[in-house]
């Protein structure tokens, strides 16, 4: 039998004993939740999902924007580069990667140096312009 109040269910057995209640996982008792949002992804026309936090999303989102790309664009890039790892996992990395090579373009040279020339994307991805440049030339439009 099935009782309704207002602000629970209860589960009885047809004697009239209440049914083992489940417990429910609460963060108030020192449990981590995940902050983890997922959304869809098209890599290589192959729609798939990626969870990451709502802070990479947004790194992703602003490096699309800066290089000119669509978030789908950058995640097959990255697809084409990675070693054995998940999407995601190559994903959080290349977001790094990007940001560091960023870093490391505002720093001032060391006297005598040559500055920095290779693009972030370049560095994070471990690709020359051209090879991008192929790889945007061979997407249809």
């Amino acid at each position: 039998m099935v009782a309704f109040d207002k602000r629970s269910i209860t589960v009885t057995y047809e004697d009239n004993r209440p049914a083992p209640r489940r417990r429910r996982r609460s963060n108030r008792e020192g449990q981590m939740g995940t902050s983890l949002k997922s959304h869809n992804v098209v890599v290589n026309g192959h729609r798939t999902s990626m969870r990451l936090e709502p802070e990479m999303w947004e790194a992703l989102r602003d490096i699309s924007l800066r290089e000119n790309l669509s978030i789908n664009q950058l995640c097959t890039l990255v697809n084409k580069v990675r070693d054995r790892s998940s999407l995601t996992s190559a994903v959080r990395v290349f977001a790094l990667a990007y940001f560091r090579s960023v870093a490391a373009n505002l720093d001032d040279p060391a006297p005598g140096s040559p500055p920095a020339v290779q693009p972030p994307l370049d560095a994070a991805l471990g690709l020359t312009r051209q090879q991008i440049a192929a790889e945007q030339a061979q997407r249809p439009v």
